[in-house]
């Protein structure tokens, strides 16, 4: 049977928890939370290994176990660390080759309705079942024509294929190639969430937008943070 080993940040916790005869409740308290139930939300975060989402509750753990800051930042960097591996095997694992078409637009016209329409996944061509890697070109090119322009991208202007994690070329419409990429291009992924009344958010790169809309039309897109939670 393979057993889960706990991340560092988990280790720690758990550990001082002990050692003080701490209660979830009593650790958030002790990191200045009026509010129990979120601080319980993040302390959560973080023992299944969020450390992004629980950035707030890292700042305030030495003081609330008692511990150096050096122990806390250790155990978070060595958490993500591991976190980073695990992904990195799983995306190994999962991968299998794909096309990928380039446009005019690197940035949706309207990111909120990109997201909205799933614009980002007319981009990607899965190839057809039992097909060799001499092919892939020809499909993603066919592909690329066929689709082009994508909605709030635009006009094809070129094509990448993903041969392996580690191995990817970028071609002209012409099908010549001009660029090999050190790792298999991931693109970008739109995401969204309906919040409050009239309220969509989306993330793109990293980034947080939040959208006002009026009577179903979007009015403006506006960044919010990096990679933040702003509803926390």
């Amino acid at each position: 049977m393979e057993h889960r080993r706990l991340s560092p940040i988990k280790t720690l916790i758990e550990t001082r928890s002990r050692d003080l005869g701490l209660s979830r409740q009593d650790i958030v308290q002790r990191a200045g939370y009026r509010n129990l139930a979120k601080g319980c939300r993040r302390l959560d975060e973080l023992l299944t290994g969020d450390v992004h989402a629980a950035r707030g509750l890292i700042d305030r753990l030495p003081t609330a176990l008692d511990v150096p800051a050096e122990a806390v930042h250790e155990a978070v960097a060595e958490t993500a660390r591991q976190q980073r591996e695990a992904e990195d095997a799983a995306y190994r694992a999962a991968f299998k080759p794909r096309g990928f078409i380039i446009t005019e637009h690197t940035v949706p016209t309207s990111i909120t309705m990109a997201a909205f329409v799933g614009a980002d996944q007319s981009l990607w061509v899965d190839f057809e079942p039992g097909s060799t890697a001499i092919t892939y070109l020809e499909q993603t090119l066919r592909a690329a024509k066929q689709r082009s322009p994508i909605p709030f991208f635009g006009n094809a202007i070129g094509v990448i294929i993903n041969y392996s994690p580690d191995e990817a070329l970028r071609f002209d419409m012409q099908g010549i190639p001009f660029e090999i990429l050190p790792t298999a291009h991931q693109g970008e992924t739109l995401s969204v969430s309906i919040r409050g009344q009239g309220c969509v958010v989306q993330n793109f790169r990293g980034y947080l937008f939040r959208a006002q809309c009026f009577k179903g039309v979007v009015a403006k897109d506006t960044p919010v943070g990096l990679g933040r939670n702003i509803w926390h």
